[in-house]
């Protein structure tokens, strides 16, 4: 059977991470794919292959997206799963990116071309991005969750300050590559983040919180103002709508109570 892998280059990271961000049914406040899409863009990372994607999707459930103009078709745009790797030019800080969609159908076999790429890039650390609609409020610090099954890794990375996770339920694509990275002798963990229910769109507040802590495990330099701005415009958007929403006004105390008494968030993997 083919490789479902196609690299046009093979770089060999020296220490940096894979760093996973994928749309769909865990990316809540599009914050996965915030984060990966920030970091391609502020690093100039290059794009250097992808996951040929066709079989892992059902198009009945997820269809294609087409830009047509003036009766011509400009753009054809499918389910995408593109690698981007960059490399700093002073020092020995590098990273390889994911940026895709979660896929429908043969989660082993889309883990399987993950893991492929990783080997072939010596990669020794994955981190995945998720985010889910949980009951709390906007007005405290986000509180992120991990899960890993590695021991050691779980040690390493719970001093950057994360919650451990503690669920049981459905899961997703992450949860398959946690398993097979395992197999493989990889450290991979599941990084999980919270979003508000009354926050509609784009939630760059925690995908702010959520980049800080990854590029702390990752050790890289990345200017996190423009996302940091754009998460306090929308606790201003937020606070203002507030002021005119009784319903919402009731629905935040209500979260910060719940905050306050339980003083922890629900955790989640994927």
């Amino acid at each position: 059977m083919d490789s479902d892998l196609v690299l046009r280059k093979t770089p060999k990271l020296s220490h940096g991470p894979l760093v996973i961000g994928l749309s769909g049914w865990g990316d809540a406040g599009n914050v996965s794919t915030i984060c990966v899409t920030y970091l391609i863009e502020k690093l100039g990372a290059e794009e250097i292959g992808e996951i040929v994607s066709g079989r892992f999707y059902d198009y009945q459930i997820r269809r294609p997206q087409v830009r047509i103009e003036g009766g011509l078709v400009r753009e054809y745009i499918p389910p995408r799963n593109k690698f981007f790797y960059w490399k700093a030019s002073t020092t020995n800080q590098d990273v390889l990116i994911l940026r895709g969609a979660e896929p429908y159908v043969d989660w082993p076999g889309y883990a399987q071309a993950v893991l492929e790429a990783a080997e072939r890039t010596n990669v020794k650390k994955i981190i995945m991005i998720g985010a889910f609609v949980g009951s709390v409020p906007h007005t405290v610090e986000p509180v992120l969750s991990i899960s890993t099954r590695s021991k050691s890794f779980l040690e390493e990375i719970s001093s950057f300050g994360f919650e451990l996770s503690n669920y049981e339920g459905p899961t997703g694509i992450y949860s398959e590559i946690l398993e097979l990275s395992n197999e493989r002798g990889i450290d991979a963990v599941s990084l999980w983040g919270a979003v508000p229910p009354y926050i509609q769109g784009d939630n760059h507040k925690l995908a702010f919180h959520v980049l800080k802590k990854i590029l702390s495990i990752a050790g890289i330099d990345v200017p996190l103002d423009e996302l940091r701005k754009k998460g306090e415009d929308l606790d201003r958007q937020i606070a203002e709508e507030a002021r005119f929403n009784p319903e919402l006004r009731r629905l935040i105390s209500s979260l910060e109570l719940e905050y306050r008494t339980m003083h922890r968030f629900p955790s989640y993997t994927v």
